[in-house]
């Protein structure tokens, strides 16, 4: 769906907690620095405090598919 809208010629905002988003329950970071964010290991509570506590905008304008994220190489 986010690629058909993309196409489409829409763009994505979203938010996220600025202030919790790098580190989960372990206090091991999530993200580094290329890193796209990934919420498959996020609990669902942790989800619901995000949506009341959102505080940095983000706005998602293309994707690249058919491939994975590398972070050495984020270009190609």
């Amino acid at each position: 769906m986010v690629q058909q809208l993309l196409a489409s010629g829409y763009c994505i905002s979203t938010g996220i907690d600025a202030y919790q988003v790098y580190k989960n329950k372990s206090d091991t970071p999530w993200l580094k620095d290329n890193d796209v964010l990934s919420l498959v290991d996020v609990e669902p509570e942790d989800i619901e405090y995000f949506k009341s506590h959102i505080n940095h905008a983000q706005t998602i304008v293309g994707y690249k598919a058919g491939s994975s994220w590398d972070s050495e190489d984020p270009e190609n």
